[in-house]
């Protein structure tokens, strides 16, 4: 830390305003240096100059009406024809004596000077210039700085929506809104999700406590009263325990390193529906599975892939109505293999829809007509972290007339079957 600081005092903080400024400066001060050194070496090397000199009596001769003399160094000749260093010369009255040129040298020594001073005139306007118009154009880096340490007090809901021309910074300033955007949704679904996980965990755990206590309070409690306590007890524990595996089954997913092995689609589906065919039977629901594509193949984690495909369609058996329907299909389509899983069931408002994937979730009327087979709602999370594993897409929609549909695309081996 000490190294740090001292290495810190040897290189000063220095604002990307005044870097773009200096940067600025720098480069109009050399390309004025440039076109004005050529113009110099132009005019030095290249014109072939003939300045007539003028003898003195040529000279005062050439006097306008009304001008006066004045001594200056020249290399005009004296009236005898013979050059001297000091000349009586006309100068008009309207005229100022500041300059005066009578050669070569003092053309460019003129000129030298004039492009001096130009060079730091232009170089203090160009600076002035840009440290003004590098000022507006970082000005919005203050509000994406303003909103990034507020989101790092913990407050997301706010976003920049910069304004202004569509330039990196407005770049910037979009993925900062679309990840502020990600990260509140994100914080929701965790909140929600541990608000939900303690409800789940601690109502059948409080059943299970009054269910003993009941049974403790009564002194005359027969054996089948026990047994039958016993059993409620066991059952809740039972559910406890399923619960408990699906929330492990969903941290150790998201953290899972998936197998890449040769894995037939088909097999999967039949396998699914004969585990579910009690509960088929149970509410009477007819299966349509006649798109079977039976040479439907994909390289991925086997038992990932059966658990995504039981997973859907248990979701599609325990969501449906009495004596409803279920539709699933299985084909190729643009290299992917697609699963579309379609059941009836209770009307599903459509903006609750994206959020079925999130722990716990369950929207209104997805429940069983039976109550007896109540999940957890880790169902359909468990699959959209199996789909985003296998770098497929999940999409669900509301039936206009009642259940979901859920489509799965996973990508084929290659594209090539």
């Amino acid at each position: 830390m000490a190294r740090k600081k001292i290495l810190d005092s040897f290189n000063p903080r220095i604002t990307i305003r005044a870097r773009i400024t200096i940067t600025f400066a720098v480069m109009l001060t050399v390309c004025g240096t440039v076109i004005l050194g050529g113009v110099y070496l132009f005019m030095k090397f290249v014109p072939t100059y003939n300045i007539t000199e003028l003898t003195g009596d040529q000279a005062k001769q050439s006097v306008p009406e009304g001008a006066t003399y004045v001594g200056t160094a020249s290399a005009f000749p004296m009236p005898s024809g013979e050059p001297g260093t000091v000349q009586d010369l006309p100068v008009d009255p309207g005229q100022s004596a500041t300059i005066t040129i009578t050669n070569v040298s003092d053309i460019l020594g003129v000129l030298l000077w004039v492009f001096i001073a130009m060079i730091l005139l232009i170089t203090a306007l160009g600076s002035l210039a840009s440290w003004i118009i590098a000022g507006r154009m970082l000005n919005p880096l203050k509000t994406i700085n303003n909103a990034a340490k507020r989101a790092a007090t913990g407050s997301l809901d706010h976003r920049i929506a910069l304004a202004g021309p569509h330039d990196e910074i407005r770049d910037l300033s979009d993925t900062f809104d679309d990840m502020l955007g990600k990260l509140e949704r994100s914080f929701q679904a965790h909140e929600r999700f541990s608000a939900n996980a303690s409800h789940e965990l601690r109502t059948p755990l409080a059943t299970n406590q009054t269910l003993l206590e009941v049974a403790l309070a009564d002194p005359e409690v027969d054996r089948e009263s026990l047994l039958t306590t016993a059993r409620r007890v066991q059952e809740t524990n039972r559910q406890n325990i399923s619960l408990i595996e699906s929330l492990l089954d969903l941290t150790v997913i998201d953290d899972a390193e998936i197998e890449h092995e040769k894995v037939v689609l088909a097999p999967l589906v039949t396998n699914a529906l004969k585990d579910l065919s009690s509960e088929l039977d149970e509410i009477e629901v007819e299966v349509l599975a006649s798109d079977i594509d039976e040479e439907c193949w994909m390289r991925g984690d086997p038992v990932l892939l059966q658990r995504l495909v039981f997973n859907l369609l248990q979701n599609a058996v325990r969501h449906n109505t009495q004596g409803g329907n279920l539709s699933v299909s299985l084909s190729r389509h643009e290299g992917d293999a697609q699963i579309l899983v379609i059941n009836d069931g209770d009307v599903i408002d459509p903006d609750i829809v994206s959020s079925l994937t999130e722990p716990f979730f369950r929207g209104r009327g997805r429940v069983a007509a039976s109550g007896k087979r109540r999940g957890f709602g880790l169902g359909l999370a468990l699959v959209a972290n199996i789909v985003e594993l296998h770098q497929g897409t999940l999409e669900l929609k509301a039936n206009p007339g009642g259940g979901l549909s859920a489509r799965v695309a996973l990508p084929l081996a290659g594209g090539d079957l």
